[in-house]
C-alpha cells in the first residue's frame, strides 16, 4: 500500500465527523459474552474509490409507525433535503431536546472483515472464525478507529493485506448496558498468507451495495406523518385528513408527545440553542406550514406523474 494512498485513506477519516448475497452475512458482535473480545482484520472495499478504503457510511432516523419502530434511511444521505432531519431541527429550535433527539438521524458504518477470532459462544451460534462477515459499527467504535488514524498511531493502512493491523472489539459492561470503549488495534501488523488473501478476494463487496435503495420521498412524508401524528400508515395517503393532520402535528410540536429516546452513545445529535421555546402560535404556524410544504410536494408529484 502506497504511502500515497494511505495518506487519502487518512484524510477519508479526518473529513467523516457509510446485496442481497450479504444481507444475512453479518458478524452479531453484539452477542459476545461480556468481558470478551474479537480479533477481526478489517478488508478493503471492492470500490477502490471509496475514500475510507474498508468503511462507507450509513445514515437513518428511526420512526414508530403503527405501533412499531421502523428504521428508514435519511434523504440527506442521497444529497436530498430530508423532512425528518426538518422535524428533529423544529424541535430543537423548540427548545425541545427529547423529541429533537428522538427525530435526529443516527450514523453508522459498513465494514467487511476476516474473522481471527471469534468468542460467540451462543447456542446455534456457527464459529466465524476464519470466515468473512459485515460489520455494522456504531459511533463510539468508530470514534476509536478515527481517533487511531488522526493520532499517528497507524502508519500503513490497517486492512492492507501485508504488514495490516488486526482490530481487536473488546466489550464490557458499563451499568446495564454493553460499552466497547476498550476496544482498539493490536500493537503488531502481520501479514496474511496467500490462502487467505485468496479467500478474501473472492468475498470481497462494494459497500455501496449494503446500502439501502433510495426511498421515494412520498414514502417518506407519509411514514413521517404517521409517526407525528399518531395515524396508520399502509402506504396510500389518499383521502388523508389533511386538517386533522395539521392539529395532530401542532399538539405534537406543543405537548412534546412523543416519549424519550433511549440513550445511546452511538448517536451524535447537535446541541440544541438555549432558548425558550416558541409560543404556542408560533408552534402552531411552523407545524401547518410543513404539513402544507409535504402537502405540495406530494401534489407536485402526482401532478407530474399524470403528465407522464
Amino acid at each position: 500500500m502506497a504511502k500515497q494512498d494511505f495518506a487519502n485513506f487518512k484524510a477519508g477519516f479526518s473529513a467523516a465527523t457509510a446485496s442481497n448475497a450479504v444481507k444475512n452475512n453479518y458478524y452479531p458482535f453484539f452477542k459476545m459474552p461480556d468481558d470478551s473480545s474479537a480479533r477481526i482484520r478489517f478488508l478493503p472495499d471492492l470500490n477502490e474509490d471509496n475514500p475510507l478504503g474498508f468503511m462507507i457510511e450509513k445514515i437513518t432516523h428511526q420512526l414508530t409507525v403503527n405501533g412499531e419502530k421502523k428504521t428508514v434511511p435519511c434523504l440527506a444521505s442521497y444529497g436530498d433535503e430530508c423532512p425528518i432531519c426538518k422535524v428533529s431541527k423544529e424541535y430543537y429550535d423548540a427548545g425541545d431536546k427529547v423529541n429533537g433527539k428522538l427525530y435526529w438521524k443516527k450514523k453508522n458504518y459498513l465494514a467487511q472483515a476476516l474473522i481471527g477470532e471469534d468468542p460467540i459462544i451462543e447456542k446455534g451460534h456457527e464459529s466465524a472464525d476464519g470466515k468473512v462477515k459485515i460489520f455494522s459499527i456504531g459511533f463510539s467504535i468508530f470514534k476509536i478507529i478515527k481517533d487511531s488514524f488522526e493520532s499517528g498511531e497507524l502508519d500503513v493502512a490497517p486492512f492492507a493485506y501485508e504488514d495490516g493491523t488486526d482490530f481487536i472489539i473488546k466489550k464490557t459492561k458499563q451499568g446495564e448496558f454493553a460499552s466497547y470503549t476498550l476496544s482498539k488495534f493490536a500493537r503488531k501488523s502481520s501479514t496474511l498468507d496467500q490462502d487467505q488473501i485468496d479467500y478474501v478476494q473472492s468475498e470481497l463487496v462494494d459497500l455501496a451495495t449494503l446500502l439501502p435503495k433510495k426511498p421515494e420521498l412520498a414514502t417518506i412524508e407519509g411514514l413521517l406523518m404517521a409517526a407525528l401524528t399518531g395515524k396508520s400508515y399502509d402506504g396510500d395517503e389518499d383521502g388523508e385528513d389533511d386538517n386533522d393532520s395539521m392539529k395532530a402535528m401542532a399538539s405534537s410540536f406543543k405537548k412534546g408527545a412523543a416519549k424519550p429516546a433511549a440513550t445511546d452513545d452511538e448517536d451524535e445529535a447537535p446541541v440544541a440553542r438555549v432558548a425558550a421555546p416558541a409560543v404556542e402560535s408560533d408552534e402552531d404556524a411552523e407545524a401547518q406550514a410543513l404539513l402544507a410544504e409535504l402537502k405540495a410536494k406530494r401534489e407536485a408529484a402526482k401532478r407530474a406523474a399524470s403528465a407522464e
